[in-house]
């Protein structure tokens, strides 16, 4: 990732961190999931006032998780592409969803806050 990306995913991290949740909300119009939110080139750019590449994965799709964490990686996951694009399963019923997270448990980012779970996302990123 360079240098500039790196600028770009920490000012994401910062907005999710201090900007109100119902101020990031994306409605989806459908019952499941209700909302997320698009961490797209628009959102980098509404935080990067010059032209900023947005850093590798992107856009990424930040969503609470089904069951709060008890299968998922945490109670906010951050999947790498748009919302019609998550994987099947993420959100299943119990077994499927218990058996989704055990086979793909790298499918997401996660934690308790929409960005602890972009965060833990972008680490994975670095490290790989």
């Amino acid at each position: 990732m360079s240098e500039e990306e790196r600028e770009a995913a920490r000012r994401i991290v910062e907005h999710l961190a201090t900007t109100p949740l119902d101020a990031l909300l994306w409605f989806t119009g459908v019952d499941w999931p209700d909302s997320c939110i698009p961490v797209d080139e628009p959102f980098v750019a509404a935080l990067c006032p010059r032209r900023t590449p947005l850093p590798p994965l992107h856009p990424v799709t930040v969503i609470e998780s089904r069951y709060g964490g008890a299968y998922e990686p945490g109670a906010w996951l951050a999947f790498p592409g748009p919302l019609d694009a998550l994987p099947d399963g993420w959100d299943g019923e119990d077994v499927p969803c218990m058996t989704f997270w055990a086979e793909n448990p790298d499918a997401a980012g996660g934690g308790s806050t929409p960005a602890e779970a972009y965060a833990a996302l972008m680490t994975r990123l670095l490290v790989e």
